[in-house]
């Protein structure tokens, strides 16, 4: 769990890590401002950008690109469009590429 999200739970739910199995303890996520949650949403969601971001800068640094190649890595995953990601389970990839 994000620092941040943990933060905003004990904040309004109190010793939430102490009622993660019970259901109808996380109602009280309700009670929570949309604009704290939100806020909370955002701001992780930045960090996640902004990691996408480094990593793939370094990458293009480490390739030899061109600095305009480097430069548009500031235009990848737009904060303002949704994004949906999927990945294959880490085992399958370790089969697929097993040496036997």
């Amino acid at each position: 769990m994000a620092p941040e999200f943990a933060a905003l739970y004990r904040k309004h739910l109190g010793a939430w890590e102490e009622h993660v199995t019970e259901p109808e303890f996380w109602r009280g996520v309700i009670d929570i401002p949309d604009a704290q949650l939100w806020d909370t949403h955002q701001r992780l969601k930045l960090r996640l950008i902004e990691f996408v971001r480094d990593r793939e800068r370094g990458r293009r640094e480490r390739m030899g690109e061109s600095p305009e190649s480097i430069r548009r890595v500031n235009r990848i995953l737009d904060p303002e469009i949704l994004t949906v990601g999927f990945c294959a389970p880490f085992r399958d990839l370790q089969t697929r590429h097993a040496p036997f």
